[in-house]
């Protein structure tokens, strides 16, 4: 889907070298100025989701009248961004010198700036995605490693797919798979919301290096900033001199003035983990009987922290996330709206009141406005306030007047 290398833009102006990232909705390339003999960096508008290209003419088309009309105001507000950060001037920010619409889409120029990309290293990227029902694609992994393969990345948790998180064991089966094909090849687990979860972790099963957030399961709610990295002696060793420099390494130590919070947090993390998780299994029994579909569902084991829930109604998801908010201890008098998230092919509604900006062990919830319209429900810093959350949640529900013949049992708590 990505436009050939020696392809030709704005009559020859600009030539088309190599990708050098891609997203949900976007392609950026390096590519040469050619009467200036300069490399410059060029981003194409192109929605992964909704657009296809003719190879021979490099031609980008939309599907569907509503595709066409998702694709069209996303991309006039590309086009309007690119033009409103042309105007700006400062150190800081890349400049753009070049806005045009060619093949179907929009493209901005900017300045080259060769500030270290994985491509500029020589590194390629390719992704095997799961089958559709969930299974691992062995052939495709197995077709996916040759000799110049150094690293495979697992996804543990399911960002925004209507899929099970991945088990530890599975994990573990999947590792197995892969260095039994090509012994040297290192495996990375990013572990984000799976953390205190399960009684093993990715790297008792194989992985060498295991990654996630601090603002997530492992800092319990108190560390500020930060991620961590845990694996063996030489990933750790390798990464930290990367991270600092050569001679220093982990030896500095964690540099952010807050040792204090992150293993006070550490400390306090499996106990706030198992308040959220019961939050989240709390949440699957509420809705489930209310009819929705929910993954897992109140009896699936357990990988992750995160409960998905499927609205098919974009009002209903609206409300979900209206009720975690009015529950939250910060700005519970705000009303989370729908918004253009840079990196989404649809809006994205989130839903926080959080003591850490962007904690997403704290009550939260969020998910894209598309079908089936799934709310993603994580977090609660102790089960009683995920509980109250729910509770929020499932009043707004019904203060739309949607739900109707609701069985309402009264239960102990």
């Amino acid at each position: 889907m990505q436009l050939q290398s020696g392809t030709l833009l704005q009559g020859g102006k600009y030539k088309i070298e190599t990708v050098l990232g891609q997203g949900g909705f976007g392609i950026t390339y390096l590519a040469t100025q050619v009467a200036l003999e300069r490399k410059v960096a060029i981003k194409e508008f192109f929605m992964t989701e909704h657009c296809n290209r003719d190879v021979a003419t490099s031609h980008v088309s939309v599907g569907s009248q509503g595709s066409q009309e998702l694709v069209a105001r996303f991309r006039q507000k590309f086009v309007k961004e690119a033009r409103m950060i042309a105007g700006l001037n400062h150190p800081h920010i890349i400049r753009i010198i070049d806005v045009f619409e060619e093949n179907g889409t929009a493209y901005y120029v900017m300045e080259y700036m060769g500030n270290g990309s994985l491509a500029e290293y020589g590194i390629s990227y390719r992704q095997v995605d799961l089958l559709p029902d969930g299974e691992f694609d062995w052939d495709g992994i197995e077709k996916a490693l040759n000799e110049k393969t150094k690293l495979v990345t697992i996804q543990r948790s399911k960002g925004y797919a209507s899929r099970q998180t991945l088990s530890v064991k599975r994990i573990g089966e999947l590792i197995h798979f892969i260095k039994e094909r090509k012994p040297d090849v290192l495996c990375m687990v990013d572990n984000c919301y799976g953390e205190f979860v399960e009684i093993e972790e990715p790297s008792q099963v194989g992985a060498d290096l295991i990654v996630g957030s601090l603002i997530k399961n492992p800092g319990g709610g108190l560390a500020p900033i930060g991620g961590y990295l845990c694996g063996t002696k030489e990933c750790i060793d390798r990464a930290a001199y990367r991270l600092t420099s050569p001679g220093l390494g982990k030896e500095v130590g964690a540099t952010l003035g807050v040792t204090t919070s992150l293993t006070q947090g550490l400390f306090l993390a499996p106990t706030v983990v198992k308040g959220a998780l019961k939050g989240a299994v709390f949440a699957a029994n509420i809705y489930e009987k209310l009819g929705f579909k929910v993954i897992p569902d109140s009896k699936e084991s357990r990988h992750d922290i995160i409960q998905e829930v499927e609205f098919h109604d974009p009002e209903l998801m609206v409300a979900f996330c209206e009720g975690i908010q009015a529950a939250a201890p910060v700005d519970s008098f705000v009303r989370p709206e729908p918004w253009d998230m840079p990196g989404y092919d649809a809006q994205v509604i989130m839903a926080a009141g959080a003591f850490v900006s962007g904690s997403s062990i704290e009550l939260s919830a969020d998910g894209p406005m598309k079908e089936p319209y799934a709310v993603y429900f994580q977090g609660g810093l102790t089960w009683e306030h995920a509980k109250y959350g729910i509770m929020m949640s499932l009043q707004k529900i019904y203060e739309t007047g949607k739900l109707k013949n609701i069985l309402i049992n009264d239960t102990e708590s």
